[in-house]
């Protein structure tokens, strides 16, 4: 069997380890490069390997291949034109919100110029994707493989099952050969014990959480939004000592010193400054809003928790900007309905701004809704939900709203979804669902779900509880099907 040029990317996960020692010794691997985010497999294996940290920010004169990085020119800035929007979002991830325009496309160039380079020094037969590409950096590889006409493999995970994963070629096309193998599912076909479960959660999600009647609290005191605040602060710190020591003291005392005391206090200070900015944009946001009004008709939009994958990339280009779908809907309802916008209550202030909350108060027709107000209340007295790709769009359909979803998703394969691109998909839709034409037929609900469940594989990227070591040889079975 001819040797693979294998290219991964990011090896993070206790399980990857064991991923990459079985593939080499299943498969004839050539040259074997990967990105890493402090892993602890062996090195040894690959023929070149960069970290993420430094790959983050651009950081590529670090690595000795970088000097013989020919310049990048007209021709291949234009080939990659189609992604800009797309990879400068992305880009407020990781430190990126601290960039000026001007900055941020330094990086992006700079990635295009390495990656580029690398793909081809090395030339990469393969490139496998642990996750749907989103850090920036990983996406322009994503983008350039594909102008070069390199296989690439991606793990996506249908979010209705977080423990499932579905390995594509083209995460842009996945939801077309879904909904094509959808078409085909047999309608007779009993729906698997584990694909009812997770309809009934979500159909009676909204009854459990009416009955708790839990206070309202400030994002910043959620569980989600405290993560990421501590996640931040990691970032926050590793750049700090990233900028102060790297390349000027050996990787072993770096690591000592990163982990030391006094990094902790740094994390721990970095962690109370991040709090309080997402605390003092939430007090903003509820200074704009303001509480539903009884009896007033309305079609209801949840904002996304951004930066994140379900915007950019799956929302699809243009989308990962939130404000344009706004703005759309807003202006496909007739008089006499209003558009009611809540902010994630995840939310924290990277990836967010003011003036998106004060662009959103200036449209005629919208309302910005306080985080107070329930949110399976609004979406139970909703004429219609609206979203990009979010679960919300199972939560109201199982509950017989219909939604409208801008991005691309399973989901859009949905009974009672509409999936719209354009401000006439978004007029139509707008229409058939006020005429009453959207009825939901919860019994295509649940074959949806049965399809999905079919779809995918149990095989989980990274996230909740897994066995690591069966779970990295199912992983590696799905890779050796589509590398061998």
């Amino acid at each position: 069997m001819q040797k693979k040029n294998l290219f991964i990317s990011m090896l993070c996960r206790d399980f990857h380890g064991w991923v990459v020692e079985n593939l080499a010794t299943k498969i004839p691997i050539g040259n074997f490069v990967a990105v890493t985010e402090m892993y602890a497999g062996d090195l040894s294996r690959f023929d070149d390997t960069f970290e993420c940290g430094d790959v983050y920010r651009g950081f590529y004169h670090k690595f000795h291949r970088y000097r013989a990085c020919p310049p990048i020119d007209d021709n291949l800035i234009r080939q990659m034109q189609p992604y800009d929007m797309e990879v400068l979002k992305m880009m407020d991830r990781h430190q990126g919100w601290k960039w000026s325009f001007e900055q941020r496309m330094q990086v992006y160039y700079s990635h295009i110029r390495f990656w580029n380079y690398i793909l081809d020094v090395y030339q990469i037969h393969h490139a496998v994707f642990l996750n749907v590409p989103h850090e920036a950096f990983d996406y322009v590889i994503y983008c350039l493989c594909r102008l070069k006409g390199i296989q690439t493999h991606v793990f996506m995970m249908p979010y209705l099952f977080g423990s499932r994963s579905v390995l594509t070629d083209d995460f842009w096309k996945e939801q077309t050969a879904f909904q094509t193998y959808l078409s085909a599912f047999p309608f007779d076909t009993d729906v698997p014990d584990a694909a009812l479960e997770r309809y009934y959660e979500f159909r009676k999600a909204a009854d459990a959480w009416s009955k708790k009647r839990r206070a309202f609290k400030s994002p910043a005191k959620w569980s989600t939004a405290k993560q990421v605040c501590r996640y931040m602060s990691y970032m926050d710190v590793r750049a700090w000592f990233e900028s102060r020591y790297a390349g000027r003291i050996d990787l072993q005392k770096y690591v000592k010193e990163a982990n030391s005391h006094r990094s902790g206090i740094a994390a721990r200070l970095y962690y109370i400054k991040n709090r309080w900015k997402t605390a003092k944009l939430t007090r903003y946001y509820e200074k704009l809003s303001e509480p539903a009004r009884k009896g007033e008709k309305y079609f209801y939009f949840a904002l996304h928790y951004q930066p994140e994958e379900t915007t950019a990339p799956q929302a699809g280009g243009i989308y990962s900007n939130q404000l344009i779908a706004i703005h759309l809907l807003a202006k496909s309802l007739p008089e006499g309905y209003r558009l009611y916008v809540k902010e994630h209550p995840s939310q924290t202030h990277v990836g967010r701004h003011t003036l998106l909350y004060d662009r959103i108060k200036r449209i005629e027709n919208v309302r910005l809704i306080s985080l107070k107000e329930d949110s399976y209340s609004l979406m139970r007295n909703a004429v219609a939900v609206s979203s990009m790709t979010g679960t919300v769009s199972i939560e109201s359909v199982t509950s017989g709203i219909p939604c409208i979803l801008f991005g691309k998703s399973y989901y859009n394969c949905m009974e009672g979804v509409f999936a719209v691109r354009t401000f006439a998909e978004c007029r139509r839709a707008a229409a058939s669902i006020i005429h009453g034409k959207a009825v939901i037929d919860q019994e295509k609900v649940k074959r949806f779900c049965a399809a999905l469940y079919a779809y995918s594989s149990d095989v989980n990227i990274g996230y909740g509880e897994y066995d690591a070591r069966e779970n990295a040889d199912k992983m590696t079975k799905m890779l050796c099907r589509v590398l061998e």
